[in-house]
């Protein structure tokens, strides 16, 4: 039999079996031919829910259905037909119209309430009913109290002093450690006697006096340790003492009773002196006897070690020489050892130790006596403190200490005690007495039906109007053991961290105070006490103890036999002691607990510590409330899928689409699912990165990194927009006072002036007041300059009319070609007219004539707010753009050449594109109307048409030196009505700047303000961590990439236009878009590089970083613009040359050019100072540059300041471009422009002209390099060397350049020309895209788009 491989088997199967795939199917091939999918359910119809069917599942039927049966088991939205899922989200019961006729089986029959088995939550007491626990509070001791005075201080410290020395005089060390030490000294010599009558000791006793003699070395320590800590602890009490008179000799009065009473007892000196002298005889003897057993019988040891070696190395040296006679006399074997060689030098003899000095010991024992011992003759010490002293009364204190002592008696605090997190009893409350002590002696029963757990203990403290917590501590749950008939009371700490300060005598609490006259250094003490109480169990008449049944004693908490583990795994462990969860987390930690062990699983949190500050980490499992889940009418997962819920909960979340609901169901079956199909599309848009064709993994990583951010900030926004103030709540109108009359009067009285009208501010409507098509936004059209006139044409041909065409329109036949316009002519070849279009929406103005044209005309747009939400919050989002297109309408004579009927003109109007400005929502939003010049942006090459500049020159009679090229359009943009722009929020950021440096700011920019409030200044911004940042530390000589400056000189104006070009090209987004104008952040270079998007401030700093790089004299210029308003642009100064950048477009000029953007100058900033603009006038041309004229500008460091260190990096990373990458896209979006193309023209055959392509491309790879970026004009014959290679055509097309954000609005920009819009059926396309790779992914995207038609073709 022949064997067929694998390969060939699924070949043949292929050919009899078919094998549906599991990827989805197109969606062309489900639905009819020409025909979109058509979703029913947007259109408002129900749509039954369908079963749910699994995706895979789906794909493979829908692709057999289309292999076999065709399009008929589709529906109009492209899904397989099927019926609705027929199963009932909830049971129905039938209607009962009789109850006389009642079914048995429908009956409703009302059954008692069973309760679940809860063994594991309620305790279960067969004998008693009763758990009852007795907690004793006895009294509050204050350590420390924010209405102590100075003198308390003192005296609560003696006083703690004064209980350690009386614990050390009761455990009486040093009698314990003296008595220790004669009996070990008589083992020794009892020892030492028996070893001298026998002949041979053995090493057993040798090593006994060996153990001795360390033993009374170490007890010698312990003992000067003792007697040393003793004298030391009366020292500190007795200077504390020193320091109580001292303070009560000072202030002239007492608060305090303490008294230290200091009793001395004479001693004998001779027998001290002999004792003394014993003990060091007794201590050099040790020493000695140390010595010679650590010291020479170590070196014995050593010695001992060396002459062995010593043997080993001369035999081995003797072996040696022999092998080698043996190898002498011919031996063949080589019977030498390498490794059995030893040198001598490895061999070291050791030194022998120095011998025992008596002398030196014997000052180093008396020195460590006099130091640690009571030295000879010296009186025996002991300290008493009483308090037997006489508090001054009231009246004879100052007036600040008897305010101190009246806020004592107005301040009283009681106890609130919790049980498993429930207030069970509170204290009455008590007055501080003058001792800060609070006396309670009361006794509380608990009944109890839960598991213990927590026993917390609140102290809350009652002024004259508020009462509030001071400190929160936890009292231990007692074992089964301790009941009442044998607790003892106990003590507990607690501390509080509440910061207190008084205007009285009162040292307060957190507060820095001096304690002493002669300290520095200021004092700061909390709040601390102890309270003395106990809890038990109680005992019921026959002497059983009310405890839980779990809760018995147990040898062995952690075994398998606890009752108590299913119930509590820390009670489990043994750490029932341990009730406080910020203890706890420490005890198990300390614990060192396996993790992975399945008994530790509950304690895995607190294994983690706490994570998140003062807030303790929430646990992980449900503690406290055992009984919660029974009053629970559904489980949480259920309670989660309620509709009606998750609708308050988002509309609380303030998600868009839920914000502004006001209403909502009242019923759950009210509320269906198709109530959230918006927000869940755009949650499944959001979480998937539009994997656009040419997307990399590097632009995603942007993608993901700028919707971090802006998460981030968004979330630090809404977090503090709850937080309201005073203002927020309340807004009072300013009471009329005699000013505010008096201009009232004057204002009634003053003279009407129809000639000198007033302008007045138009009111701002309310968004409550809006709704969807009452917003409009204005267009006023003033006048244009500079527009572009069409060519005459290549060559001409007399109709029948005797007219030739030129450009594709009627002219005189005196018009020679290649002729220019002469400038007295009112004969222009342009018709200008101004389209603009915002959300699908366009308006035209009339047509003009001339390339000076003049309007005066308004257009209406209107507005919609995205879910007709007119809040300030929603429309600070909008991110439209206000297009603003420039055509000329050219008419051209479609009448065929071979018609007999001359009575009969056909002509064919079309708009060619002549250039464009955007104008984005949010800047009409934030500034309320736009006007001004602004200059349109040109494509660099118009075919069939050139800028006559002289023309225009000649007609306005302008001969401006420095007047710029371009075309521009004068207009004003208004909202009717206008809209109130959000409020900017109060945001106190953090900063790591110092306090002083902050405050100076603070001081500098009231001042500037208040000379010129208009004028754009700032010393502060902040950073992308929402920090407050000093503006000057942005600032920092940069290098930009070196394929920049390689080919040319660093000091030309080329290399500073290709560095301009290259920052333009970054995306720019502006920050009210991206964070809804909550805060305008500054990024550093590197973060505004990784994020490849920024606004004007981003784009300035890194021009500016780069020009100072290359040695440039230059500044950010903080003014105002249009259309803009506040901005950021770059200044450079060269020999008294001022250019001004503009960093987001790659343009510059100069100071005196009249349609520079820039209207105003309010400061300049470089990494050294900050430069307030002072002079009266802050226009761009009239502004003195010189900022050491402090006439002119104000500075904000002086001129010997250091400069401060900069928070950008060193050097920026240029990661190189993938060239396939690039490839790829120009790939997809040339396929994509063609394809939408097509789709634009969907009653027109689009072709496309091949040689037309592949010219295009040749010429669009070049612009990059060649155009200037001061004109936007390319100097190449583009004409020309189309028209050699196309032969007799008439054509328009331009170059478009953009920086690449994504496919779709390179899409955008060419839709927005209309060249699909030409209905002239010879027309043909062509089409050429490139795109030029700078490092770090900066894209320059170039389409060049054009319609040619044949002359000849056309005139047939």
């Amino acid at each position: 039999a022949e064997y067929n491989g694998y390969n060939q088997q699924v070949e043949k199967e292929k050919v009899n079996y078919f094998i549906p795939s599991s990827l989805p199917p197109e969606a062309a091939s489900k639905v009819e031919e020409d025909a979109q999918p058509r979703y029913l359910e947007d259109e408002g119809f129900y749509v039954g829910e369908k079963p749910i069917v699994l995706q895979q599942n789906t794909n493979i039927l829908e692709n057999r259905l289309i292999k076999h049966g065709g399009r008929g088991w589709f529906g109009s939205d492209g899904q397989v037909d099927s019926l609705p899922n027929p199963v009932a989200e909830m049971a129905t019961k039938p209607w009962v119209d009789s109850l006389d006729e009642l079914d048995p089986c429908v009956e409703t029959v009302y059954v008692k309430a069973q309760p679940r088995n809860v063994n594991l939550y309620i305790i279960q007491n067969q004998v008693s009913d009763e758990n009852e626990l007795q907690i004793d509070i006895g009294s509050i001791n204050f350590i420390h109290h924010s209405l102590m005075s100075r003198e308390h201080v003192l005296a609560s410290n003696i006083t703690m002093m004064y209980d350690e020395y009386r614990m050390i005089r009761h455990k009486n060390y040093i009698t314990f450690y003296t008595d220790k030490l004669a009996a070990l000294r008589n083992a020794v010599e009892t020892l030492k006697e028996t070893l001298g009558v026998v002949k041979y000791p053995t090493a057993l006793q040798k090593s006994r006096i060996n153990d001795f003699t360390a033993e009374i070395r170490r007890t010698t320590q312990q003992l000067s340790t003792a007697e040393s800590s003793e004298r030391d602890m009366m020292r500190q009490i007795i200077n504390e003492w020193e320091a109580i008179k001292s303070l009560r000799e000072e202030q002239g009065y007492n608060n305090t009773s303490v008294r230290l009473v200091v009793k001395k007892e004479e001693v004998n000196y001779q027998h001290d002196l002999n004792n003394w002298e014993t003990e060091v005889a007794h201590q050099v003897d040790e020493r000695r006897a140390e010595y010679d057993v650590i010291i020479l019988s170590a070196h014995q040891e050593e010695m001992r070690k060396y002459q062995v070696q010593l043997q080993e190395w001369k035999q081995n040296r003797l072996k040696m020489k022999r092998i080698r006679k043996r190898m002498q006399r011919g031996s063949k074997e080589n019977l030498l050892d390498p490794s059995s060689e030893v040198a001598i030098a490895d061999i070291i003899k050791p030194d022998k130790p120095p011998p025992f000095d008596d002398v030196t010991v014997k000052n180093e024992v008396m020195n460590d006596l006099i130091v640690n011992r009571r030295n000879p003759g010296e009186a025996r010490i002991s300290l008493e403190l009483t308090h037997t002293t006489t508090i001054t009364p009231t009246p004879s204190v100052p007036p600040s200490e008897a305010n101190r002592r009246r806020a004592m008696q107005k301040t009283s605090s009681n106890l609130r005690v919790l049980f498993n997190g429930r207030e069970v009893f509170q204290t009455e409350p008590k007055i501080l007495s003058s001792d800060f002590k609070l006396n309670f002696g009361s006794i509380f029963r608990v009944r109890i039906a839960q598991w213990p757990e927590s026993l917390k203990v609140e102290l809350l403290t009652s002024g004259l109007v508020s009462k509030s917590i001071t400190s929160t501590f936890y009292l231990d749950i007692p074992p089964t053991t301790v009941h009442s008939g044998n607790v003892r009371l106990g003590v507990s700490g607690f501390t509080s961290n509440k910061v207190e300060s008084h205007t009285h005598e009162g040292v307060g609490s957190g507060t820095p105070f001096t304690l002493r006259t002669n300290e520095t250094n200021p004092t700061s003490l909390n709040t601390k006490g102890q309270l003395i109480s106990s809890v038990s169990w109680s005992l019921d008449a026959n002497g059983r103890v009310l405890a839980p049944k779990g809760l018995v004693e147990r040898e062995d908490p952690i075994s398998g036999a606890n009752p108590l583990k299913s119930n509590d795994p820390v009670i489990a462990i043994g750490a029932e002691r341990l009730q406080d969860p910020e203890s706890l987390t420490k005890w198990v930690q300390e614990s060192r607990l396996d993790p992975n062990d399945p008994e530790n699983a509950a304690l895995v949190p607190f294994m983690q510590g706490n994570k998140d500050g003062d807030v303790f980490l929430t646990q992980d499992y449900f503690r406290l409330e055992q009984l919660q889940e029974e009053f629970n009418f559904i489980t949480e997962e259920e309670f989660s899928r309620l509709n009606r819920f998750r609708l308050l909960r988002l509309r609380h979340e303030e998600i868009p689409e839920f914000r502004n609901i006001s209403m909502l169901p009242c019923n759950e079956h009210e509320v269906t699912e198709s109530a959230f199909t918006a927000y869940e599309r755009r949650l499944k848009e959001k979480d998937v990165v539009k994997m656009e064709r040419g997307v990399d993994g590097d632009r995603i990583e942007v993608l993901k990194f700028r919707q971090n951010v802006k998460d981030a900030v968004l979330h630090r926004f809404y977090t503090s927009r709850h937080h309201y103030s005073l203002q927020d709540m309340v807004h009072e109108e300013q009471v009329p006072d005699i000013g505010t009359l008096g201009a009232s009067i004057v204002k009634i009285a003053e003279p009407r002036r129809p000639l000198k009208p007033v302008r007045k501010t138009r009111k701002k409507a309310m968004s409550q007041n809006l709704t969807e098509g009452s917003v409009r936004i204005l267009v006023n059209v003033v006048r244009g300059y500079n527009i572009p006139t069409r060519q005459a044409s290549h060559s001409h041909q007399p109709d029948r009319r005797g007219e030739v065409q030129v450009g594709g329109a009627m002219a005189a036949s005196s018009l020679r070609v290649g002729q220019h316009l002469d400038p007295s002519s009112k004969s222009y070849l342009v018709a200008p007219f101004v389209a603009a279009s915002f959300q699908d929406a366009t308006v035209t103005t009339s047509v003009a004539q001339g390339p000076s044209p003049s309007w005066n005309e308004e257009l209406q747009l209107p507005f919609c707010a995205p879910n007709s939400d007119y809040n300030a919050s929603n429309l600070q989002k909008v991110d439209d753009v206000l297009f603003i297109h420039l055509f000329d309408r050219v008419t051209e004579d479609a009448t065929p050449t071979n018609t007999e009927d001359t009575a009969t003109i056909i002509t064919r109007v079309q708009n060619h594109w002549l250039g464009s400005y955007e104008l984005p929502f949010s800047t009409i939003y934030q500034r309320g109307k736009i006007d001004g010049t602004f200059k349109i942006k040109v494509p660099p090459v118009l075919l069939g048409y050139n800028l006559e500049r002289e023309i225009v020159l000649y007609r306005l009679k302008l001969s401006l030196k420095y007047q710029s090229s371009g075309t521009y359009l004068t207009i004003f943009v208004t909202l009717e009505p206008v809209l109130k722009p959000m409020d900017p929020p109060k945001l106190k950021f953090e900063s790591q700047e110092d306090v002083s440096l902050l405050r100076r700011c603070v001081t500098y920019l009231a001042d500037c303000n208040k000379r010129y409030p208009n004028r754009n200044v700032k010393t502060t911004v902040i950073d992308i961590k929402g920090e407050s940042v000093l503006i000057t530390r942005f600032v920092r000589p940069l290098p930009p990439p070196p394929e920049l400056t390689e080919a040319t000189n660093t000091n030309t104006i080329i290399t500073l236009e290709k560095i301009a070009r290259f920052v333009s090209l970054i995306p720019f987004v502006s920050d009210n878009v991206t964070y809804a104008g909550i805060c305008d952040l500054w990024s550093t270079c590197d973060q505004f590089m990784q994020m490849l998007c920024g606004d004007e401030e981003e784009h300035a700093i890194l021009l500016l970083n780069y020009f100072l790089h290359l040695g440039k004299q230059a500044y950010l210029l903080l003014g105002t613009a249009v259309p803009e308003g506040n901005t950021a642009y770059v200044l450079t100064v060269d020999h008294n040359e001022y250019i001004i950048w503009n960093a987001s477009t790659g343009e510059y000029h100069d100071k005196s050019d009249p349609h520079s953007p820039l209207q105003s100058v309010g400061a300049l900033i470089n990494d050294t100072n900050i430069w307030f603009n002072v002079q009266t006038q802050d226009t761009p041309m009239r502004v003195r540059y010189n900022v050491t004229r402090m006439s002119d500008w104000k500075a904000f460091f002086p001129i010997t300041a250091t400069p401060l260190p900069s928070i950008q990096p060193e050097s920026l990373y240029y990661p190189p471009t993938d060239q396939s990458y690039v490839a790829n896209l120009i790939d997809a979006v040339e396929r994509t422009l063609k394809d939408r193309i097509v789709s634009w023209r969907p009653r027109h055959i689009t072709r496309w002209n091949r040689s037309g392509n592949s010219i295009l491309r040749q010429i669009v790879k070049g612009l990059e390099e060649r155009v200037s970026r001061k004109t936007g004009v390319v100097n190449t014959g583009h004409n020309e060397q189309l028209l050699s290679q196309l032969g007799d055509v008439r054509f328009t097309g331009y170059p478009m350049d953009q920086p690449y954000t994504g496919v779709e609005a390179v899409v955008s920009a060419v839709r927005s020309t209309e060249v699909h819009k030409i209905q002239d059926p010879d027309v043909e396309f062509s089409m050429a895209v490139h795109i030029h790779a700078y490092p770090a992914s900066v894209l320059a995207v170039w389409v060049y788009v054009a319609a040619i038609v044949n002359r000849r073709r056309h005139d047939l």
